[in-house]
This record gives structure tokens, sequence and C-alpha cells, in this order.
């Protein structure tokens, strides 16, 4: 008997709107990141049913909004027929993207489709050519969801099949994601399930494989530069033994990346060009095939510092790469630069400039050495509530670098004066 083979994906997030990115990118890449979580759903759509899986599971957030257009609804149900022709059962659990209580449906799912309601249900599929498998899941009923769901699971018996639980869920603390229906690892394992099937989580990540996995598939298609690598999903083999394999694989259309740049060695714009195309090669040679939008951080002492922090520069220079690039397949695209450089002068004599520039050249050396202190001292000032609130979540060490640049800016706009003085 073979093992039963089934595909987890979680967050879709169809209709994404790429806020800011879409507006500003060349035509070309703005078509691919309209059309690309269509795609990449799509592509696990086909290879779902070349690998003959037995079944689908997609543990929340299918739509990006509750708002979700008619057109994407369209295109999830056809992405669920192509399953529905090849005898391919879907198991859908709804997360705070598209919970229960706000998804309107406007077009019917196909029949083989099961979507879990607001109290844990379960289904058994039982194939000819496998073991059976029981699903057991339950949707969010409303976005903001606080409760511990996983804690109304039950334990599944000795007698019990084989058993795969669906469910959107931040486990344990996860740096950058809310915390809804949270619960701990203990509370999955100790429901003695086969495999957990997660969502909420955006990349792919394998919390266990003892005693039972414990997955978060990650979203098929990243959707900003913090999403960077390949997304897609896993393919899950439950043996009748109980044994589990796991392979990842990757349906991304369009890939995020970043790169860092040193440019102490740098004497010329022109010198800066040469170097970043051949940056350009490397990121293609390494991207599977797939186009890329990068993210550039140009770093360290340089001679041509003034020319590089006037915004234009850069951004002349970004168009200039993507003439020779947007006719190459794949592509890679420059996101945007982020400089974290300095002038060719030792930072250690802005010390002793008696001006604005000397003082937060002081208050950045001190603050290095504990950067939390930095944060404690701008919680003190007088400043709107919501400008705190967004202090107390940021890493401290991110507040120190963003003082960093703008101490660099200011230096910069101080040496051009005194160049044109």
């Amino acid at each position: 008997m073979q093992p039963f083979r089934l595909l987890h994906l979680s967050d879709l997030h169809l209709d994404t709107p790429f806020e800011g990115i879409r507006q500003e990118a060349p035509e070309r890449v703005r078509e691919m990141l309209t059309s690309a979580p269509y795609e990449a759903m799509e592509q696990a759509a086909r290879r779902a049913v070349e690998e003959r899986v037995h079944a689908v599971v997609i543990a929340g957030d299918i739509y990006d909004r509750e708002r979700h257009s008619y057109y994407a609804q369209l295109r999830f149900r056809d992405m669920l027929r192509t399953l529905e022709d090849a005898g391919i059962p879907v198991f859908i659990a709804h997360g705070n993207h598209d919970p229960l209580g706000t998804w309107k449906v406007r077009t019917a799912l196909p029949e083989n489709t099961k979507v879990f309601r607001g109290e844990v249900t379960s289904y058994l599929i039982e194939p000819p050519d496998a073991p059976p498998v029981r699903f057991v899941g339950i949707s969010f009923t409303r976005p903001d969801e606080r409760e511990n769901l996983a804690r109304m699971f039950p334990a599944a018996g000795a007698q019990d099949p084989l058993t795969v639980g669906v469910l959107h869920t931040q486990v344990d603390a996860q740096p950058g994601h809310d915390p809804y229906a949270p619960c701990s690892l203990d509370d999955l394992l100790s429901r003695r399930y086969t495999y957990w099937a997660l969502g909420h989580i955006h990349e792919p990540r394998v919390l266990t494989e003892e005693p039972a996995p414990v997955v978060y598939a990650g979203t098929p298609q990243g959707r900003h530069p913090r999403e960077p690598g390949p997304h897609g999903g896993y393919f899950v083999d439950i043996h009748a033994s109980g044994k589990v394999d796991i392979h990842f694989e990757a349906f991304d259309q369009i890939r995020w990346s970043s790169a860092h740049v040193r440019v102490e060695d740098v004497e010329s714009l022109d010198t800066l060009e040469q170097k970043l195309e051949l940056l350009l090669e490397e990121v293609r040679a390494s991207s599977e095939q797939r186009p890329v939008l990068l993210r550039i951080y140009l770093e360290g002492r340089t001679e041509i510092y003034r020319e590089l922090v006037h915004t234009q520069t850069l951004q002349d220079l970004r168009t200039r790469l993507w003439e020779a690039e947007e006719d190459r397949d794949p592509f890679v695209w420059i996101e945007s630069f982020v400089p974290h450089l300095q002038p060719p002068i030792p930072l250690e004599s802005l010390r002793q400039r008696e001006d604005l520039v000397g003082y937060l050249q002081w208050v950045v050396e001190s603050e290095r050495q504990d950067p939390e202190q930095l944060r404690q001292v701008l919680l003190q000032q007088s400043i709107p509530s919501m400008l705190k609130s967004w202090i107390q979540d940021i890493p401290a060490s991110d507040l120190l670098d963003m003082l960093e640049d703008a101490l660099m800016d200011l230096l910069g706009s101080l040496l051009d004066e005194e160049a044109r003085a």
C-alpha cells in the first residue's frame, strides 16, 4: 500500500494589492505582481494533480482582505475545479483575513471542497490505494480571534485513524506576527495527531518533526521585501505505520531578495554601476529561473558619499540598470536602494564638531552599547501616542540604525553646504 499523499498550502492572499510597490514599478513588473498570487496557486494545483495527491489542505487566509473581489473568487473556484476534475478533495480552514463571519461567497464552491466551520469538524478520506486519514479542523469566525482554538481539538485515541489537524494559529511567540488563536507547541502535540497543517506564518517553517510534524506551509507567493526567498507548500506522505515524510516545493512566480554591497572600493559612479551589473547576474543565476525583485543595501565609507546620499542619483542608476534588464528573462528589478553610507572622513572626528552633527554622533556612540536605552529616551519625549506605540514595537537596533541614517543624511547636506561656501 502506498502512503497517503497530501499537499499542504496556506495564506494564498489572493487580491493582494502590493500598494506602493506596484504603483512605482515598471509595467512588466506590475503585471507580474498582479498575477503572481493566482499563478502560484494554480501551479500548486497542477503539481497536486501531477503528484496524484489524495487531498489538498489550505490552512487559512485564502484572500488578502475581507472584501475580496469577485474575480479572485472566480480564479479560486477554477483552481478548485481543476482539483475536482482529478478527483482530489480540498479541506479549507479560514483565518484572520477571511473569517467565516465576513466571508461573502458569490460563487458556489465545487463539491470536492469541504470548509471547516466555527466548531471543530472532521472528515474521513478512505482511498483504495492508501491508508485512511481523518482531517480535523476549525475556522475563524471573526478576524481578531484570540482564543486558543487548539484546545478544542479532541485527542486522537489508539483506535482512531491517522489524523491531520488543520488550523490557522500562532504557535508560541512568533516575532512580527499578531497572536491570532495563540497556542503552544505542547497544545498541538498533546492531541497525538499524525501531522499538523498550520497557517498564519508566511515563511515555510517546520516547528518540529517529532513526535509528529508541526508545519507552517507559508504563503505560496512572497508579497513584499520582508518575505524573501522561496515560497510554496509541502507535499506530505503519511504511511500506514504513522511515519510521515515531508518535502517543500516552491510555487512562487516572482521572488523577493536582498543583497548587501560594500562600497569601500567604489571610487566613481561608473565603478558602482559595473559592480551592480555583476551583482544582478549573480542574483539571476541563483533565482531558479524566476524574476527577482531585489533590495540593495549600500554599506560602508566611500569617496562618492556626497553623490550617493542624493536620492535622485540612486533613482537614475536604478532606472539605467532596469533599461538593460527589462527584456531579460528572467529579469532582476531593483526594488530599492537602502543606503547605509559613511563619508570619507573618520566618524570619530565628528564628535569634535560643535553643532547638531557632533551632538548626534555623540548620541549614536553612547547608545550603541545599549540600544534599548535609546528607546527609553525617546519614550520620555512629548510625542503623539501613535508614535510612542510604534517606538515600543520596533526593535531597538532598528531605532539606532534610523538615528545613524539621519546623522548621515544631515552630514551629507552639511558637506554640500560647506563645499558650496
